[in-house]
């Protein structure tokens, strides 16, 4: 689509004259880290360091064709990532987190550092490269997650033995969007003239800019005002994603990342057992469930990968681990304990039950085991429902081969992201064959 000439000169003009207002009326800020003086710069500036962040990132690249700045494409890749994201191990961009897997009954909470970004001034220009994410993981049962209660075999209070403390570091290697070479005009015209009346005319109607005008105390009055700036240029990043996505305007994008995994046990897990199902004693052992893992990620989405309209909106996503963890037999053998209750008698006609523990039938061997894993997800349906799969070898003196297939779906809210995730699977664990639903629900859009 051709825009006229006489459009164009107004958007340049309109767009100089706005941006040099941002500049006299805050001189010491500047891009995405701006923080406006007043609620009329606010109003003023907002959009105009939104195109500026662009025009900054195309000065510094003259050799890659920019279209988009780095906080909308981390809005956009953190949208897509999580449509994934059933565990620990899948990427968030967001600064909290949270997880609940019924895959492995545990749920996660944790913080995303972000090392590279600092307070300069083009804080928020910076791509996401280096992430130290760490995090609590602890078990969950009954729907209930206990941290820190009454222990019966030591009568004192402690941590569970199912808390977790972990450290993940995430290299982000360059990601790649590509947009229509022909619609890149059509974008920044959207851009330049519809998204900047709407945010525009939000800011006039928002009944919260007043409030803010009127706070007596100017450091409350800065911090309102900045939360307040970053709130509209999320939007603005938000409006540009919505079009993008639902015109097709792009060809296709890629990211991928790598890193490693830590699990530390906050203490170790008591395990009860004895070689013979006969009442009596039993032996008990502190096992530690550590974990140290090696990972790669690769993702890639293409709107138009196909000419069938349910194959469009396409999303794939592979990662490749290896891991070395603590064992034992009673793991790899994936047995139950059983229940051994104490009875004590209260008179000569009467008895109570005065306790029950879990206790493992057979020999205990403790040993590192070594694990190649892969698998790859594939969303369709404009990313809702899919197919994967993914295989594992283990070495050591637990030697063998796991596999699963499963049916990934991903639930939208109202605008398109990403709510509930869950998967249909038939698997192989230890050489059992079991059908089962894992369920991941990601809650860092509401931990922010």
């Amino acid at each position: 689509m051709k825009i006229p000439a006489t459009v164009m000169f107004t958007l340049f003009c309109l767009s100089f004259i706005s941006a040099q207002k941002c500049d006299e009326n805050d001189t010491s800020n500047s891009l995405s880290n701006y923080s406006p003086r007043s609620t009329l710069t606010l109003k003023t500036c907002t959009f105009e360091y939104y195109l500026k962040d662009i025009e900054t990132l195309q000065l510094l690249n003259p050799d890659k064709n920019i279209t988009f700045n780095n906080s909308m494409l981390n809005v956009l890749f953190n949208n897509e990532i999580n449509s994934f994201a059933t565990s620990l191990n899948d990427l968030s961009l967001n600064k909290n987190f949270a997880n609940l897997s019924s895959d492995s009954k545990s749920f996660t909470i944790g913080r995303n550092i972000f090392l590279h970004r600092s307070k300069s001034p083009d804080y928020s220009l910076k791509k996401i490269s280096n992430i130290l994410s760490v995090s609590a993981t602890t078990g969950v049962d009954k729907n209930f997650s206990k941290n820190y209660a009454y222990n019966n075999s030591t009568n004192k209070y402690d941590f569970s033995s199912e808390l977790m403390i972990n450290f993940k570091f995430t290299h982000i290697f360059d990601n790649i969007i590509v947009p229509i070479e022909n619609e890149v005009a059509r974008i920044e015209n959207y851009r330049k003239i519809t998204i900047r009346d709407s945010v525009e005319k939000k800011l006039r109607e928002d009944n919260e800019i007043p409030i803010i005008e009127n706070t007596p105390s100017s450091e409350l009055k800065r911090e309102l005002l900045q939360k307040k700036y970053y709130q509209y240029y999320k939007y603005i990043a938000d409006e540009e994603i919505d079009y993008l996505k639902k015109n097709k305007l792009y060809n296709r994008y890629f990211i991928w990342w790598a890193g490693v995994n830590i699990d530390i046990p906050i203490q170790g897990k008591q395990l009860n057992y004895k070689e013979q199902p006969t009442a009596g004693n039993f032996t008990a052992k502190e096992f530690q469930a550590w974990r140290t893992e090696i990972f790669l990620n690769l993702f890639f989405s293409d709107p138009e990968i196909t000419r069938f309209e349910f194959l469009k909106s396409t999303s794939l996503n592979i990662r490749f681990s290896g891991s070395v963890f603590n064992n034992n037999s009673y793991i790899a053998k994936n047995l139950t304990p059983m229940t051994f209750q104490t009875i004590v008698g209260q008179s000569a006609d009467q008895q109570a039950i005065n306790k029950s523990d879990l206790v493992f039938i057979g020999n205990y061997e403790r040993f590192e085991t070594y694990s190649l894993k892969g698998e790859a997800s594939v969303l369709l349906f404009n990313n809702t429902i899919g197919i994967s799969g993914g295989s594992e070898k283990t070495f050591g003196p637990y030697d063998n081969f796991n596999w699963k297939l499963g049916i990934p779906v991903s639930l939208k809210d109202k605008d398109e992201k990403p709510l509930l995730n869950f998967e249909i699977q038939w698997k192989e664990i230890n050489k059992s064959h079991m059908i089962g639903l894992s369920v991941g629900y990601v809650f860092g859009k509401f931990t922010k």
